[in-house]
């Protein structure tokens, strides 16, 4: 989200095709601290977040450094903080439980050169795959976690998460009409 809503205000672009533009910039390790000091990476899980967080209201943060940094460092650093940042939650509350012997990426960031890249460098020497990897589609992660809701609600089972969401109590989502 960060990495799109930066080329939409520096290039015009709604994202960083295959990471051309942060294979070019130089990662600032400054900006980069800064980045990874944010609140929301204390947070215990299960926790979710946006673009309420994550979206254009980050960008100041990231502008006020355009006076010592190029373009294509931001987008550069942003793109490190992506990868650094999944690492960093893996290592706070993943790894004391159970060690990962691969990575599969989905989504946009799959497609996303310097992301795989990035991630390849901190999970090392696991293997980062893209999710095609073991048959599934990176574009189709919505479309499958909307299947998998779909499925739960059919089956009568609670899939909302209330520690994440602020519900009250578990519930089934959603509504069938015939």
């Amino acid at each position: 989200m960060v990495i799109d809503a930066l080329m939409i205000k520096l290039y015009g672009k709604k994202f960083d095709k295959n990471g051309n533009v942060a294979q070019r910039g130089r990662v600032s390790p400054g900006l980069l601290s800064e980045l990874m000091a944010h609140p929301y990476f204390k947070q215990r899980p299960p926790k979710s977040t946006g673009r309420e967080m994550f979206g254009t209201m980050i960008l100041p943060q990231i502008l006020k450094h355009r006076r010592t940094l190029e373009n294509e460092d931001l987008i550069a650093t942003v793109t490190r903080w992506t990868a650094l940042s999944v690492f960093d939650q893996y290592q706070r509350f993943i790894e004391k439980r159970m060690i990962a012997d691969e990575v599969l990426v989905s989504g946009g960031g799959a497609h996303n050169r310097s992301i795989m890249s990035g991630l390849q460098d901190f999970f090392d020497p696991v293997p980062v795959e893209k999710i095609e990897s073991i048959g599934f589609s990176s574009d189709a992660k919505e479309a499958v976690c909307f299947a998998i809701l779909a499925n739960e609600t059919i089956c009568e089972h609670p899939s909302n998460v209330p520690g994440v969401t602020g519900a009250s109590r578990p519930v089934v989502l959603g509504k069938i009409c015939l």
